[in-house]
Order: structure tokens, then sequence, then C-alpha cells
């Protein structure tokens, strides 16, 4: 008898397989002689769905047989045979691939989240490669379970151990699969056929495997640890590689060790393998990625030409579209362009080998050729650097791939040499739109797997539009109309004095305000429970309720641009060397004549490519308590330049697009879920909001006829990571508008979700009940009112809160320079009945449509002051609470821009006089006869959600050390 010595321990290692599934790599993709006959060994488990759901979508394989074995969770599957089935906890599958099938494996969790499991990847021999492919799926209640007298249990998945017979049968080479659990302490010897090649992976627990001295062999009987070579220690996640010999021994730690045993005859033939597919010889590999190609795949193997189901459930057929090739190469011609991109790219994860020669794959390219020589040293060392990253043929590489045959992808022409420049598909958003129906790109951000990071280099190398903060206001002087708020119907000297007569008492002194130190205009806030994010100036900041600024997690900024934030939609590559689909440069669709062309896979990636994120905004749902965060996304062709961008900054170049964020918990240090859409937003400033299941985003402009309104999101979906979280889309023909605005929830008790739209002096309001569990689009419900003029645009939103629905803007009350505004509030009652719903502009049911202005007790009888881009929050008893900023026009003693807000309480008439929050702190710039107040787009107003009677705001004010500055202050109101 004689103890195996250890080859060698090493440690699982992180890696991102399938459709972004995160798991650990025990061996594969390299030279795997030392386990012949086995490829590769993954362990996926994780607690967070998000790091598992995407899952394996459709890929084919041929050649070799994988072995599922489930501990937790479940996993679910289908094939191209039309079988479907779901294997759970202590479940196995045995799937023989044989001459060609194509099929998905999806993970589930269980319901506490959790999901673990092992596949194993065997390699058939040559004569069966061919064989047809088969499933044995076998329950857990079927798989033999031995005790051993001193406690150690085994589960027999393959093979024969101990007397018992596992319940896979006719698998080629005989292999011996076991689950060895050994209790705390104990030293067991386990028997292992000297002529097999065995390893062991570890996964709970930890123990010593006793090392002989190779390569003589050990006695075991009465021999302790100190007649061997020293025990080498392995622990969760480690695979010990044996050497010859007939048995294993180890000693479990103080917890026991449980790991997998398997061990398998070599075959010792020669491997020839790219990525899903495992052949002997280069000739068969090529011949199965052209039968892929060429829609024969399945029909060489004796299947039909298509998976039963459709890939993805998008109508996307296997196998791919066939496209002739395209002159690659300066003076060299080939039939199968998109042969070499699947082969070469998608089978390696990269879509930057289009440069490579098709001739190897042609009939006339054979080994002598000198460019098939070329391209298959372009191969050899592209697999070299990137046999450590995922490899299967994901649903994301097959749909980049059918885009390009579409499409008509083909690489730029005058490419000066082989392989010289390395070349990205370019993808025309139009066409993933039909294919994809809706195009979602998704990121995650904050602690968790390297894999889901964009490296910190990636970032640093991305071009971000950073101005000096008091400079806004000169970049908005052309700005049209949705930048600077158009003026409305002028209001009496003798209407304001009728309503600062009415008034006698200031609102509420806060009970808190603190300047975080952040800069800048554009001031959002979001409250939770025991957080705040607070948005200014392009910047994200976390904070606690008292003010403090958050420490974060495993070294993640709690202080940062949003380009930064959402950084990973722009960045070419992911932090481990794979191709970043997600990139929103890789779905710009510029017209055929534009006079400049973006390369995504540039490094910083070139004019137009989308490189900053601006205009974001902040909210907190206390229903899924969960912080949101939205952005525009934009490209540099926005300003007016009259060279790169003749037009303005509406012209036929010019690309805007929304990304938004999830967080994973109540606490938005542990993460968020992102997203982001590929269709164009039109304008600045999108919009949402969240009811219930319901994430609404909204463009801000109106965009061509019959276009995207808004966008509805299942948000239980989202919460969890889904990339394919159920959705649809409202146009112009749903709703009769062509542009809405998202209307802010707390808990609808009639479940409905609403939308505003002005048009002048009408209001239409639009209604759609929760759209159930299909997530079907449902059928809108429509009311209207007409106002006494009309309201500016609502760049703070609208609110529904108690049957009615409230919102502030501004009314013009003197024409410039400079032009003067007050505050307009406008509250409409709605009724909601079996009929549908409708809407009154009755004093008595509630309804008020009021302005307001100077109100300050300070002020002097002769003092213009005018009002900038209000906000409100409305709590439930009604009271409302108003934000803006304040700034002098005529004023006796100097007044400086400053934050101010205004309570109203349910109960009072009128509104109370305005409080200072922050005093402004420099003069007011004067350009000839204009003077600039303010730089700001809006300000904040929030109900605290752990106390109702509680508001906060987030405003701007003139910095007192810079002048032209502007910065954020934050403040709480106790009524």
């Amino acid at each position: 008898m004689s103890i195996r010595p250890i080859r060698r321990i090493v440690r699982s290692k992180p890696t991102v397989e399938g459709a972004g599934v995160h798991l650990r790599r025990a061996f594969g993709f390299g030279t795997t002689d030392d386990f012949d006959p086995f490829l590769l060994l993954d362990d996926f488990r994780g607690d967070n769905p998000v790091d598992y759901l995407a899952g394996f979508p459709w890929h084919p394989h041929r050649g070799i047989e994988t072995i599922t074995y489930v501990l937790a969770g479940t996993v679910e599957h289908g094939d191209s045979m039309g079988n479907s089935g779901s294997i759970g906890a202590g479940d196995i599958q045995w799937m023989t691939a044989g001459r060609g099938i194509i099929h998905q494996e999806m993970p589930k969790g269980d319901p506490a989240g959790r999901m673990h499991g092992f596949q194993l990847w065997a390699n058939l021999p040559a004569d069966l490669k061919m064989t047809a492919p088969r499933y044995q799926e076998v329950k857990a209640p079927d798989i033999p379970e031995v005790t051993d007298d001193d406690g150690t249990v085994a589960r027999l998945v393959c093979g024969s151990f101990w007397g018992q017979r596992g319940p896979v049968t006719g698998i080629a080479a005989d292999p011996v699969y076991v689950d060895v659990s050994v209790p705390p302490g104990l030293r067991k010897t386990i028997p292992v056929e000297t002529t097999r090649h065995a390893f062991a992976y570890v996964f709970a627990g930890s123990g010593k495997f006793c090392n002989a001295s190779a390569p003589l062999a050990v006695p075991t009987e009465g021999v302790g640890w100190a007649d061997t070579s020293l025990p080498q220690e392995a622990d969760n996640r480690c695979l010990v590689l044996f050497d010859r010999g007939d048995e294993v021994s180890v000693e479990a730690g103080d917890e026991g060790i449980r790991f997998l045993l398997v061990s398998r005859k070599p075959l010792e033939e020669p491997v020839a393998w790219y990525g899903p597919i495992v052949m002997n010889t280069q000739e068969q590999l090529q011949q199965a990625f052209r039968e892929l190609q060429e829609g024969t795949f399945l029909e060489a193997a004796g299947g039909s030409q298509r998976p039963g189901p459709p890939v993805d459930a998008v109508g996307l057929p296997l196998p791919l579209t066939r496209r002739p090739c395209a002159t690659m190469v300066s003076g060299l011609e080939g039939r199968t362009d998109l042969t070499c991109q699947l082969a070469g790219a998608a089978a390696m994860q990269t879509s930057r080998l289009a440069d490579a020669n098709c001739r190897c794959l042609a009939a006339e390219g054979g080994p002598a050729d000198p460019a098939c020589q070329e391209w298959r040293g372009i191969m050899r060392s592209t697999l070299n650097r990137y046999r450590r990253t995922a490899i299967t043929l994901s649903l994301t590489a097959v749909v980049v791939l059918t885009l390009a045959a579409v499409n008509g992808a083909e690489p730029k022409p005058n490419v000066p040499a082989l392989g010289a420049k390395q070349q990205g598909l370019r993808i025309d958003p139009n066409i993933l739109s039909q294919l994809l129906q809706l195009g979602v790109l998704y990121q995650s951000w904050g602690p968790g797997p390297a894999q889901s990071r964009i490296s910190p280099t990636v970032i640093s190398r991305l071009r971000v539009h950073a101005e000096p903060s008091g400079r806004a206001a000169e970049r908005y002087v052309n700005a049209p109309d949705e930048r600077r708020l158009r003026a409305v119907g002028p209001s009496s000297g003798a209407q304001i004095a009728e309503q600062l007569a009415a008034l006698s008492t200031q609102s509420p002194v806060p009970a808190a305000k603190f300047v975080p130190g952040v800069e800048g205009v554009d001031a959002g806030i979001a409250v939770g429970n025991q957080y705040i994010i607070v948005a200014h100036d392009h910047q994200i900041a976390f904070f606690d309720k008292s003010g403090n600024a958050l420490t974060g997690k495993d070294g993640f900024a709690t202080n940062l641009s949003a380009t930064a934030f959402f950084g990973g939609f722009l960045a070419p590559t992911k932090a481990d060397g794979s191709i970043n689909y997600d990139n929103i440069n890789r779905y710009l669709n510029f017209p055929a004549d534009a006079p400049i062309k973006p390369d995504p896979d540039a490094s910083p990636p070139t004019f137009p490519c989308v490189d900053e994120f601006y205009d974001t905004r902040v909210l907190f749902d206390p229903g899924s308590k969960r912080f949101f965060i939205l952005s525009a996304a934009r490209h540099q062709l926005w300003p007016d330049d009259p060279k790169t961008n003749p037009g303005g900054q509406y012209n036929a170049l010019v690309r805007r697009y929304v990304a938004f964020a999830v967080s994973r918990t109540e606490d938005p240090r542990d993460g968020f879920h992102q997203y982001m859409l590929t269709e164009s937003n039109y304008r600045d400033w999108p919009r949402m909001s969240v009811n219930g299941n319901v994430f609404v985003v909204a463009h801000n402009a109106e965009g061509a006829a019959d276009s995207y309104v808004a966008y509805v999101f299942a948000l239980d979906a989202l919460k969890t990571g889904n990339q394919k979280a159920l959705r649809f889309r409202l146009t112009q023909t749903d709703l009769g508008v062509p542009a809405v605005v998202p209307v802010t929830h707390f808990a609808s008790p009639d479940g409905l979700t609403f939308l505003l739209r002005p048009d002048g002096a009408t209001i239409t309001i639009i209604a759609f009940p929760q759209p159930g569990a299909s997530f079907k689009k449902p059928a809108v419900m429509k009311a209207s009112v007409t106002l006494a003029e009309a309201p500016s645009m609502l760049r703070t939103g609208a609110i529904y809160r108690n049957g009615k629905i409230y919102f502030a803007c501004v009314k013009k009350v003197q024409d410039g320079p400079p032009e003067r505004y007050s505050v307009r509030v406008v509250r409409i009652p709605i009724q909601v009945s079996a009929n549908g719903i409708s809407a009154s502009t009755s004093g008595a049911q509630g309804y008020l449509d009021w302005a307001f202005g100077k109100n300050a007790v300070e002020d002097a009888p002769t003092d213009l002051v005018s009002y900038e881009l209000p906000s409100m929050a409305v709590n439930q008893a009604g009271d409302m609470l108003f934000g803006y900023g304040r700034s002098p026009v005529q004023t006796q003693k100097p007044l400086l821009p400053e934050a101010r807000y205004t309570l109203w309480y349910a109960a009072e008439a009128k509104q109370r006089r305005s409080r200072q929050l922050q005093p402004g702190g420099y003069q007011p710039v004067k350009d000839g006869a204009k003077i600039n107040f303010y730089a700001a787009d809006f300000t904040s107003t929030v109900v605290d959600p752990a106390d109702d009677r509680t508001f906060w705001t987030a405003l701007f004010y003139g910095d007192p050390s810079r002048p032209g500055a502007f910065k954020t202050v934050i403040g709480k109101v106790v009524p």
C-alpha cells in the first residue's frame, strides 16, 4: 500500500463565466495534462443572487461531458433536443454532449438566496466524440451514501467505492466521483486505483493531507506522520493534485473537512480545444465552428437545425446567420469571416481578432500557407493571454456576433498589416433594439467580487468633463428652454402686497443643518432611515443623518463623480481583462456620413465617445427601502461648436443616454445594481419615480413621432440585479402625449402610478395600475384640468399623496434685465373610481393655484428679489415645504444669493414667511445690463421616511470664499 504524494496544492481563482456568473475555477483552460481526462472544475456559490442569476444562456458543446452537482439552490436547464427540467440540492446531472448539443443552465437561489454547485468537464475519447448526446439526471434520494464506522460519510456520484456503485452508468473510462465528509480530528485513508489521475477539491472545513516522499512508496500500517514528508494543509476552495499511488490520507481539522475526490484513467489523446468545443485535431475543431456558422452544427450531430426554444426568448435562433467573407486584410480573401470571429473572438470572449486571416479555415488554406500560419500564431498568443478568462460562448457573445452578421460589421478597410490593430465590433442600436426588444446594459458598483468592478486604472483613463464650479452659468448662456425657465404670466405688485399682508409668522427654525463641504450646483438629496445621499454638480456623496461623511466599505469611495460611479458603462474592458460589452459606446448609432467616428476600444475612448455622466438625481423609496441614482450621459458634441457640432447641440450627431442604479440594501455602501438604456434620451434631465413594484424612467423632452416616452421596470427584479428584468415601454401612441413628468408616490392605496403632461395651461394626468406578475403593459387612464395660466417646466417633478397631485414651479413677475420670479404651487385633487380617474379645480375639494414672492421678515418695502427653481415636499398631514434659491434684484441693503425655505401648514390658509437656511457670500456678477444671480438647475426637498413630519432640503448658495462659486447646504426642518 502506498500513499499518493502531493504534486501541488492550489487555491481556486475568481472568474466570471457565462453571462456574468461569479465563480471560482479550480483548474481549466490551460495545460490540463495532469488532470487528463478532466478539463475544468468550477465552484459556483454565493449568497447574492446578482452573482449567479445571469446564468449560462444558450451555448454549444461537442466532444465532452459535463457533470453538474448541486448542493444549494437549483439549476434550470434546457437543450436543443427539447429536454428541460431542474436539478436541486443534492441532485446530479451528467450531460454527454457527444457530437453536438446546444443548451442553457440557469442557477436559481434557495429561499435564503444561496446557490452552491460544481461543474466538472470531462473529455470524451476519440471514438466517442461523435456519440449521440444524452442526459443522466439523478435526484438526491437516489445517490448512495455510505457511512463508515468512524463517521466518515461518502456520497457516491459515479463509479465504484466502498463496495457501492454510483447511479450514473455507461460513462467512458469509468470515473470515480465521491463527495467525502471526514469528522473533526479524524485521520482517514481512502483507496484510489494506482493507474488513475486523482485530485481532491476542499469546499468546507480544512485538513492535512499526508505527503509521501515521492517517488518512494510509504507504508501506512502503524506509521504516523513522522514517517513521511510533512503533511500539507488545505482548506476551503483548495485543490489538491495527487501523484501516483493507491491511497490518499487526510486528517480533518477542528471543523472537519468535506471534499470532492475525483479519479479517472487518463485518455492520453491529443486535445484541440476552443471554448465549449473539445476535439482531437484542429481540423475537427475548425469543422465544428464552420458548422456553427453555416447552420449545420446540430444537423451534423443528427439533430434539427436550431434549438427547441429560441435563444434567450428574443427570437434569435442558432445557428448564426451566415454572411459572405469580406476582404480581411489587403490582398487576402476568405470565405468565412464570421467563423474567424466565432472561433477566435467569441470563443475566447473577445471580439478583437476581426483582423485575423480567414484563409486557414477555407478549403484552399493549408498548413503551409504563410497567412494561415500567421493567423494561427495570433490565435495561439491570444489564447495564452486569455486562457484564464471565461471562454464559454455566452449569450452576449452570440448576440454580438449575430448583430455583426446581420448588420454587416466588417473590419476597417485600410488595415496596414495583419494583426497590427485589434478592431472592436460596431453594433447598430436599432438592430439591437429589435433583437433584444429593449436594450438594457448592466454593471455593478460597490463591494463584491473583483470581476464585478471596473479597474481604477480604467476609470483614471476616462476623459471626464470638468469645469471650475463657478463657470456653470457660462456653460448655459446659450442653452435652450430646458436650461432656463421660460417666462409665464406677470403678476402685479398689488397681488404681491396682498399676499404679504396675510402673512404673520415665519417658518420654523431648522432643527439641524450642515454643509458637507460639497461644491457646485444641481443640489439633490435622498433621505433614508439611516443614511443620506447628496448629489451636486455631477458629484455623489454618502452621509449619515448627522451630516457625517460615511466611511466606505472595502475601499470603495463615498464621495465620487457620477462619471466614476457609472464608469463601468464607459470602460473598454472589465477588471479581468475581458471585453466590456456594457460599454455604451459600442451602441452609438452615428449617421453614415458623420464627419468623425467614435472608437470605444481606444484608451482613452476617442472623441466623440460618451465620456461623462451628469445631471444626477437621487431618490429613496420607503417601500422598497432602496436608494436610486439617475444620471444622463453624453459625449462632448453637445456644446455649440461650429467645427465639430454644426447646427447646435441638438443636431444629428448628439447623443444622450440614461443610466440608473438601485442600491442592494438600505446602506448605499453595500453597492448598487446599475442599468443603462441604449436608446438616446433626446435632452438633459431624465426623470424617475417609484410606486410599489414599478420603477419609471421618463425623457425630459419630446422625441420623434411615436417614440418612446417612458420605460417601466419591475422593481423586484432590479433589486436583485436581474439583467432581464421585466419591463415595457410607453410610446406616444400609448399615452397620447409626447413627453411626461413621472410623479413621486407614497404607497398609493389605489396602486395607480401617475404621469403628468403640461401642455400650455392644460394638465393631462395619466395613470396605470400595477402591471401584475406578468408585467404586461396595462391600459392607461386619463384626466385633465385647465389652469388659469400655463405653468413653467416642472424641473423638480410632481408628488401624488393623499389623493392629490402637487407640483411647484416659478411664475415670472418681472421681465429682465434681470428677470424675476416667484414660487407657484399647484394642488389638484384626483378621484379614482371604477370608471377611471377624474381631476377637479374646485377649491372645496382642495384645489390650489397660488404664487408667493417677497415674504421674508427682513425685507424692506422696496426690495425686489427673485425665487429660483423651487422644490417641494408634502407629508402625510398635508403640510408642504418649499425650498429655493433667493437672489437680489433691487434691495436697500446688501442681499446676496442665499438658500431659503418656506413651510405651509395644511391647516393654514397661506404659506409662512421664508426662513434663511444659509446666507449668500458674494456679490452678483454683472455682465453689461445682465446680472447673473444663479447657476443651478434645481433644488431638492423631501420628507424623512423615519419621521413623516420632518423635512429635508438641499439648496445652493453663494460660496463666501470664492466669488462666482456655489456650495450645497443640507437642512433639516421639523414643523
